[in-house]
């Protein structure tokens, strides 16, 4: 008995060799997405800020000195070299803060928006905040960073900063401060007002 050729439909041959294209391709995207299971978008760089501001303080305390030195009045530079990651454990950047005799240069470890301490407080907005390891004069510790529009402030402790970091508070125990005309302006100004570069939304 003859027997016709069977003859195979071209669809079904390139349906086959989509599939199989996919299969292949699909461990290499994965690895492409994530470096030791972390998303690479996780290290892209969002937003960059480059600030220099001089200020009046309304603190300045160093309660390291003895005795302890708590004053209010002087003259302080401060600037914040920051790039800020889309995860904000992978930003990066160095805070510095000087009155031409003491100098505090934080070295940023992680970063959050909308940090607690300072949110929804009297008139701020965009609220951020920074921290990480720090010397002053030389001398290690902690610091945690608060900015808004309207004030900044940088406190060292000799404590961990993830000991209130992550309910978004502040310690109680301070080694030194530095704090920006207070009250704050809630008149609409924004004297302290981050200039942003944003690289990745």
């Amino acid at each position: 008995m003859h027997r016709g050729n069977i003859h195979t439909p071209r669809w079904f041959v390139l349906v086959l060799a989509v599939g199989l294209v996919m299969a292949v391709m699909a461990p290499a995207a994965a690895a492409d997405e994530f470096t030791d299971g972390i998303s690479k978008s996780d290290h892209k760089i969002m937003n960059k800020i480059d600030q220099i501001e001089t200020f009046v303080t309304a603190r300045d305390y160093d309660n390291t000195a003895v005795p302890a030195k708590r004053t209010s009045g002087t003259t302080w530079t401060y600037e914040a070299h920051i790039k800020e990651a889309m995860a904000p454990i992978y930003s990066r950047g160095v805070v510095k803060f000087t009155d031409g005799v003491n100098e505090i240069v934080g070295h940023v470890e992680v970063t959050a928006r909308d940090y607690d301490y300072w949110d929804g407080a009297l008139c701020f907005t965009n609220v951020f905040a920074a921290a990480g390891t720090a010397t002053y004069n030389d001398a290690p510790y902690d610091f945690i960073f608060l900015h808004a529009d309207q004030a900044t402030w940088i406190v060292l402790s000799t404590h961990d900063y993830q000991e209130v970091w992550g309910d978004g508070g502040m310690w109680s125990s301070r080694a030194v401060e530095v704090l920006s005309p207070w009250p704050p302006p809630c008149d609409g100004s924004d004297p302290f007002a981050f200039d942003e570069k944003i690289i990745h939304e």
